[in-house]
């Protein structure tokens, strides 16, 4: 198997693992350290199509929107995530918080 073909497997792995957002922003995650950032926006706006308030997804999805030049769609996503990750983190009922790259 090719390597083009062992990433191309990955994606579509992880983008099936349970339809979950997780798998989504995994997937996204890949595709963004290959340089496919306008794709990986798509992977992560699925993802936060299966959970709104999908933390991970919705900080890396500001970060691709900077590095696209979308500074207005960066800004929302911002706002929503600073208060999702506020909420998330101060609430003693949370065990764990992971907040990747």
């Amino acid at each position: 198997m090719s390597l083009l073909e062992a990433f191309r497997r990955a994606i579509r792995y992880a983008a099936q693992e349970k339809a979950s957002a997780q798998g989504f922003a995994n997937a996204a995650a890949i595709l963004d350290a290959s340089g496919a950032v306008h794709l990986a926006v798509k992977y992560l706006q699925a993802a936060l199509e299966r959970d709104p308030n999908h933390a991970y997804s919705l900080v890396h999805l500001g970060v691709c929107y900077i590095r696209n030049g979308q500074y207005v769609e960066a800004e929302k996503v911002k706002n929503k995530s600073i208060l999702i990750l506020t909420v998330t983190l101060t609430n003693p009922d949370v065990q764990t918080v992971w907040i990747g790259p």
